[in-house]
């Protein structure tokens, strides 16, 4: 099967994974499954989509994990077959629930969120309710920054009615940021 790799090895990942310095010792914990799909991926580099699918039960998933713990693989084609390419890791540090619980509890929220409602006015941006109002996220690779052009006041009923029509996006909580993030939240030593 190593041979059936080699084919999807250029020269720059070829390189990369000589000159790779990232030990496993140094990635965090994951599932079997994840850990599986690391090893095979850091070994071989570069594998088909379709190899992914065909060896691991859950391979998306675990894809996912990864990429989540700092793993930077990507998708494109090599050969002009769909492949993921390991491209090196840098660390992140999970988010967990109690965190995030935190975070909306915080100071810094409150008065982000608070000055949100300001600017709209105290009324919900979708049906002009002023109860139970709540501040959304569009997007949160500005985390930590909560630029107000990036919230919106919402009612709590229009505010769940759009997370049910966005479940499938990538719009949520950030499961995991980089180090520095972390520390100036005091999630990390």
């Amino acid at each position: 099967m190593a041979t059936q790799f080699r084919l999807f090895m250029d020269d720059e990942n070829h390189k990369q994974r000589n000159n790779r310095t990232t030990t496993t010792a140094a990635i965090p914990r994951q599932d079997p499954e994840s850990r599986r799909l690391l090893d095979f991926l850091m070994h071989h580099g570069t594998c088909p989509c379709k190899t992914i699918d065909e060896l691991f039960h859950d391979g998306r998933k675990s894809l996912r994990e990864l990429r989540i713990d700092g793993h930077r693989i990507e998708s494109r084609p090599v050969n002009g077959v769909p492949a993921y390419v390991y491209k090196g890791f840098t660390p992140r540090v999970r988010i967990t629930e109690s965190q995030q619980a935190r975070y909306y509890a915080s100071d810094h929220w409150r008065r982000t969120s608070a000055e949100r409602k300001s600017v709209d006015g105290f009324v919900c941006t979708q049906c002009g309710g002023r109860e139970r109002l709540e501040t959304h996220h569009w997007r949160y690779d500005l985390f930590n920054e909560d630029v107000l052009y990036d919230l919106q006041t919402l009612c709590r009923g229009c505010h769940q009615r759009l997370h049910e029509r966005l479940r499938e996006s990538r719009i949520y909580f950030p499961r995991a940021v980089p180090p520095a993030v972390a520390r100036a939240l005091g999630w990390a030593g």
